[in-house]
């Protein structure tokens, strides 16, 4: 390369068209040379950066409804609003383009964060990978989104035919296990590391407490899986207002003649429950009717001959409800539960709860430990011990395994 980068490679370098290993050199130049850094500075100001990295990108078969830079980036760093949010991960997924950009953009993202820690309040992978720029290129690093660009499409053609190594998430100092990890020997694991097999693949947290997974997850999920695994148990909520007690006003104790059979003592993630009871011998009709935590009447259900019954509208999310059923016999009513037997209660999932656990069950299909703990987390207790029963399933000598799905099983009320 000539003493100063000529105008042709100026431009090469500003679209990244140039060859890997030109792009290299180009850096190891600008690091050195102050003139030709002014002059890439003037080339490329941080307000055009981002036409630059539209205009770098291959344009075959990109449509105008593709998902801006923008959008993508506040979506990793998690800025966007709940109806945002939303709209993105509509057309993530009907868009292989996009959610493939999605998935380079994330694993720079870690990267970067592996590759710069902050041992204070943790900063985004922009401003970090824009820290680590100023060290080098002191006189660049005014152009942040410039940087970026070259950064994030270098980064993209380095990836292309490698794979992805396993993703190391550090505990933080606050969360750090107080005592040492449970000394569980697995499939060759050493002793006082965990290690289980889930979704595919392998899950470790080694005696440093630092968690090494196959595919990356939120903080939050990473420090939940922490948890479990030092502490053997599920997180689970407050379900006090689930408790059945007898005296209560409705119910279906021993001596009912029929009984409720779904949704009872739980959480529920639909707001359009199906509710289910057992029949009653000689029974002409039923009638379904739901109440709110004051007794008030929610929604009732027409006269039904069947056992089964969904309310044609939405119930509002995140409140405790009861319910009963009147059959009619002989042309007399049978109600079920009735004082003094206790209340047939349930809980419809919070909006954002729920939101969360269909984002997981896209993204985190195959783990089911990162399902098991979320429906724990949620008070979900059936689902919650479904997902860990596959776990154990495929940790088979895991005692960790089976103490997670008890804690599940026991899960109040």
């Amino acid at each position: 390369m000539s003493a100063h980068l000529s105008q042709q490679e100026f431009e090469q370098y500003r679209r990244s068209s140039l060859a890997p290993m030109e792009l290299l050199a180009a850096d190891d130049h600008l690091a050195a040379c102050r003139q030709c850094r002014a002059r890439l500075g003037e080339m490329v100001p941080a307000a055009q950066a981002w036409q630059t990295l539209r205009a770098s990108l291959p344009s075959e078969g990109r449509k105008p409804e593709h998902l801006s830079y923008e959008e993508l980036t506040a979506y990793v760093d998690e800025k966007l609003s709940g109806i945002q949010r939303e709209a993105v991960e509509s057309h993530l997924e009907i868009c292989r383009m996009c959610d493939a950009e999605l998935q380079d953009l994330r694993a720079f993202s870690l990267e970067m964060a592996s590759l710069a820690p902050s041992p204070a309040e943790p900063h985004s992978w922009r401003r970090r990978l824009t820290e680590l720029l100023t060290v080098r290129w002191p006189v660049l690093a005014g152009a942040s989104a410039a940087l970026l660009l070259i950064a994030w499409l270098f980064y993209s053609q380095l990836r292309v035919g490698r794979q992805t190594p396993p993703i190391i998430a550090t505990v933080s100092p606050t969360l750090a296990p107080s005592s040492p990890s449970p000394a569980v020997v697995e499939g060759g694991a050493p002793t006082g590391v965990v290690a289980l097999n889930d979704g595919g693949g392998r899950l470790t947290l080694d005696q440093e407490g630092r968690l090494i997974v196959q595919h990356p997850l939120p903080p939050s999920y990473e420090q939940m899986i922490k948890r479990a695994l030092t502490s053997g148990r599920v997180e689970t909520p407050d379900l006090a207002g689930l408790n059945v007690k007898t005296g209560s006003l409705m119910g279906g104790g021993e001596n009912t003649p029929f009984k409720l059979l779904e949704p009872v003592a739980k959480v529920i993630e639909s707001n359009q429950p199906d509710f289910r009871w057992q029949p009653l011998a000689g029974a002409a009709s039923y009638t379904v009717t739901v109440y709110d935590a004051d007794f008030n009447r929610v929604t009732t259900s027409p006269s039904l001959t069947g056992t089964e019954w969904r309310p044609p509208q939405s119930l509002p999310r995140g409140a405790i409800y009861s319910w009963q059923v009147k059959a009619m016999k002989d042309g007399r009513e049978v109600v079920v539960p009735e004082p003094p037997a206790p209340e047939a209660r349930f809980k419809v999932l919070e909006q954002a709860k729920a939101e969360e656990i269909a984002r997981a069950r896209r993204q985190f299909a195959g783990s089911h430990l990162t399902l098991g703990l979320l429906y724990a987390q949620a008070g979900m207790q059936d689902k919650a011990a479904q997902e860990l029963q596959a776990l154990v399933d495929a940790n088979q000598s895991s005692s960790l395994a089976r103490k997670l799905l008890r804690s599940a099983k026991t899960l109040p009320p």
